[in-house]
């Protein structure tokens, strides 16, 4: 028999919702910090998600049944690429010659991509009562892809035959990408709602994963440039690498637990 005071409740959670259901391919996004549903019905292919601007989260549901593929995220943003050229390559649309003698310049360097975010915290507590699939899912953001490398100035011609000619200017190096985001560690707590579900079967529908995000790609090298006459051509500028530090995977628990108001 339930015998939980609301003043509990009150008192822990933000945001009460008596009742609610998310239609077939809805998305309801928490703005708050701690949720509770005393009774929430996700159609297919709906999704809960966390606001930019939540960083953790508690969010219990007592009575929760489930359509297929539906899904709960914490997931970090993705880190923003890089444009494929640098803006301010004076030559992204030809090429450019290094005046008489002159050795031509380097090209100039790619930008860099951004490092994927980490995953939000989230703690879930849910009394199912009937479920199709669940996808639970706290994985950091995937690294955004650096740019490319610009081209080399073409070195300067010879002005007579006893002057020298310029060497052909190296390419610019290519932008570093971003790693991926880490996942955060995922704990999700089950108990049977208000009605008989056997949860060891529910389990096999529910797929937990806190995975770090997927790394960008560097960008390209630029191409280095002709000589003047027959000077040397510069050689190409250095693959871009990674920035930030590596994401890393986190752990996952799926529990069944006593309903709450059974510690009270």
């Amino acid at each position: 028999m339930r015998t939980e005071n609301l003043k509990t409740i009150y008192d822990n959670y933000e945001i009460i919702i008596k009742n609610y259901e998310l239609l077939d391919n809805e998305v309801f996004v928490i703005r708050a910090t701690s949720v509770y549903f005393f009774q929430l019905k996700m159609g297919n292919n709906s999704t809960i998600i966390l606001d930019d601007s939540i960083t953790h989260c508690k969010l219990r549901i007592d009575n929760f049944s489930v359509g297929l593929n539906a899904q709960i995220s914490s997931d970090g943003r993705n880190g923003s690429s890089a444009p494929l050229q640098n803006p301010a390559d004076p030559w992204r649309t030809g090429w450019s010659q290094a005046p008489t003698g002159i050795n031509g310049s380097q090209g100039v360097n790619g930008l860099n991509g951004q490092r994927g975010e980490n995953a939000r915290i989230i703690e879930v507590k849910l009394g199912l009562i009937a479920i199709g699939s669940l996808n639970i899912h706290s994985n950091g953001g995937n690294g955004g892809n650096g740019g490319n490398g610009g081209k080399g100035e073409i070195g300067g011609n010879r002005n007579s035959p006893f002057r020298s000619c310029g060497n052909g200017g190296q390419g610019g190096n290519g932008g570093y990408a971003g790693h991926g985001g880490s996942g955060a560690k995922l704990i999700v707590d089950i108990w049977p709602g208000d009605t008989v579900i056997d949860l060891g079967v529910a389990m096999q529908f529910i797929t937990l994963l806190a995975s770090k995000g997927h790394d960008g790609h560097p960008g390209q090298p630029g191409p280095g440039a002709p000589g003047g006459n027959d000077c040397a051509a510069g050689g190409p500028g250095a693959p871009g690498g990674f920035a930030g530090p590596i994401g890393t995977d986190a752990e996952t628990e799926l529990n069944i637990v006593a309903p709450p108001w059974l510690h009270q």
